[in-house]
């Protein structure tokens, strides 16, 4: 094998009149591969320290087109390289569909994974944002995004979705139903702290422009007072508690501005009486006005007074009685006419 050009100089077949054909064909031969020896051994040892650094420079500025590299084996697996100035892509891909790529750019980095079935995994990396996106052929998407100021995941099938952001200063979760399980407790609330435990919210005040409310409804968390006047007052048990349903109220106390209804009726929770009584102030709360009813056994009886002692005044242009007036027991004062009674 030579070691230098001059070898391969001095080694020119010399050829003369006296040598045949077959013999000169041989010496040439014979010098073709020793040709090939050279330069296979040649390529084999070339480096960097066979150039000036010039020379070197001068190679490397040669080289300004992509370059494009591929590599595949007869099971059908593929790997290529394209390598331009903005840009670095690998791609993988095999027989059965699964293709993964990785793009690399000055400001963003890239991987792409996808199957045969539609599956598809995409992540991208800049220095501002972190974003992951997974999806399938039926048109179900995930996706995960973070940048310095928040963080959203979002999940949709197409017709619905669900959103969580979260900000600095703030959280929003988004979504056609809200499960939770287990003890849910608020803090750092304006004037407390709300807990929801199963069926039961606990809080201080709730304030809403309308509050729709089903099924029963009671209040027992009345204060030790309160509940020390419905026992001294020996309530019917119904009422120790506030209570309403969609047809009904049941409270110690109604406060009110106004009732309004074509007809306004009061009946007795037991027993065969009862009474409506009207409240003033006069030196204190006063039972200005009462209407009694009662079964006397006999007939049913309704009376009106005032256990008080408040006067009554009527003030009507005309006024007019039906069926039997009874005087026998009253004392009729300033009557200047004379009355006849058939």
């Amino acid at each position: 094998m030579p070691s230098n050009i001059l070898t391969t100089d001095t080694s020119f077949p010399q050829l003369t009149d006296k040598q045949t054909t077959d013999e000169k064909f041989s010496v040439i031969t014979n010098y073709l591969y020793m040709l090939l020896e050279q330069l296979r051994y040649s390529m084999a040892n070339l480096g960097v320290d066979n150039f000036n650094e010039t020379e070197f420079d001068n190679i490397a500025n040669i080289i300004t087109e992509p370059v494009y590299l591929q590599l595949e084996d007869v099971d059908g697996n593929i790997a290529s390289l394209y390598a331009t100035a903005e840009s670095l892509t690998s791609r993988m891909s095999d027989a059965e569909g699964n293709i993964s790529v990785l793009q690399q750019t000055s400001n963003s980095l890239t991987s792409r994974i996808s199957d045969a079935e539609g599956n598809i995994s995409v992540l991208q990396q800049t220095s501002q944002s972190l974003s992951s996106r997974i999806s399938n052929a039926e048109g179900d998407i995930s996706s995960l995004t973070q940048t310095v100021n928040g963080f959203t995941l979002e999940v949709s099938n197409g017709s619905t979705s669900s959103v969580i952001r979260l900000l600095s200063g703030s959280a929003e979760i988004s979504s056609q139903t809200i499960q939770m399980n287990g003890l849910v407790t608020f803090t750092g609330l304006a004037d407390g702290t709300t807990t929801i435990n199963g069926g039961c919210i606990k809080t201080g005040l709730i304030d809403a422009q309308y509050l729709n409310l089903t099924g029963a409804i009671t209040f027992m968390d009345l204060s030790d007072s309160l509940q020390q006047q419905l026992e001294d007052n020996e309530l019917p048990e119904y009422i120790k508690s506030t209570y309403i349903d969609s047809t009904r109220i049941e409270s110690p106390d109604i406060y009110a501005g106004n009732f309004y209804g074509n007809t306004f009726n009061i009946y007795p929770e037991s027993g065969n009486n009862g009474s409506f009584n009207l409240y003033g102030d006069f030196g204190g709360t006063a039972n200005m006005f009462q209407i009694q009813y009662w079964n006397t056994g006999t007939s049913p009886r309704v009376q009106f007074d005032s256990p008080y002692g408040a006067y009554a005044d009527w003030y009507f242009d005309r006024t007019n009685f039906y069926g039997r007036v009874d005087f026998s027991q009253a004392t009729v004062e300033g009557l200047s006419t004379t009355a006849v009674f058939g």
